[in-house]
């Protein structure tokens, strides 16, 4: 039996060295499937067994300003993605917004390339965080289906894309209307915070609109290249993988708030 697991581990081994991207093997978290992988099992297992265990004869723990400080950072590093990414979307010499692929390695902007995408991958990481919060302050009805989804599918996705298709594509479009969409959300919680008299229905309205809106504009993105755009390499497989997410995202988003106006 040991012969066989460890024989199957070498051949998906060999596999990965031939299809990873050679530029991303040395890097932390995109380097290695296996990294990630373990990472998100551990983060699963915390959010959903581990933590509300330990937690369950606890007082919640009192981490106001540990997350002050952590709504702070994610407002300014989102910032910096969605400001900076917008180099990404339209390079004159390489491509337009309707179809986005890699830059080619000797591309003046593939360094700036290689930089935002994998900062955005460890801000994904980051998030995490988002639930390791609840569990400490024992909320553990926010710590639903689509929450931990939507991280999970974040993480996993960021990071494989990046391992198995190299950095940048028809995606980037996407992870700049999230980091802004992360500006606002986390803005929100921080002065949310200070002020709970900011805690409305129209904020509230407002956050939701504006996550619909950008699932809605990631649907229309990834259909143009597949409907309109003619001769557009970039994966046909990848095109479809972020339709179908963000199609699953908006159903589930959508009948969460539908969900929670009934009850």
């Amino acid at each position: 039996m040991f012969l066989i697991i460890s024989h199957i581990l070498q051949q998906i081994k060999e596999w990965d060295e031939r299809h990873a991207v050679k530029t991303t093997t040395n890097l932390p978290i995109v380097g290695s499937p296996v990294q990630v992988i373990v990472l998100t099992s551990a983060y699963i297992l915390f959010v959903l067994k581990i933590g509300p265990y330990l937690m369950r004869n606890r007082e919640p723990f009192n981490v106001k300003w540990l997350m002050q400080i952590y709504n702070v950072f994610q407002v300014f590093i989102n910032l910096y993605l969605g400001v900076m990414g917008l180099r990404l979307l339209w390079v004159p010499d390489h491509h337009n917004p309707g179809c986005i692929t890699s830059l080619p390695d000797t591309h003046r902007l593939k360094s700036f390339e290689g930089h935002m995408i994998y900062l955005y991958v460890f801000v994904k990481v980051t998030d995490y965080m988002d639930t390791i919060f609840f569990v400490l302050r024992k909320s553990f009805k926010q710590i639903t289906f689509l929450h931990v989804y939507h991280h999970v599918l974040m993480v996993l996705s960021t990071t494989m894309v990046t391992h198995y298709y190299g950095t940048g594509g028809h995606q980037n479009l996407f992870g700049d209307v999230n980091a802004f969409v992360h500006v606002i959300m986390y803005s929100y919680y921080f002065l949310s915070a200070l002020n709970p008299n900011i805690k409305t229905s129209k904020w509230k309205k407002f956050i939701t609109k504006a996550q619909i809106v950008q699932f809605i504009i990631v649907i229309i993105h990834q259909l143009w290249p597949l409907l309109i755009v003619k001769g557009c390499t970039y994966s046909k497989f990848l095109l479809l993988l972020n339709l179908s997410q963000a199609i699953v995202m908006l159903i589930l988003f959508i009948n969460q708030n539908i969900s929670k106006k009934t009850t």
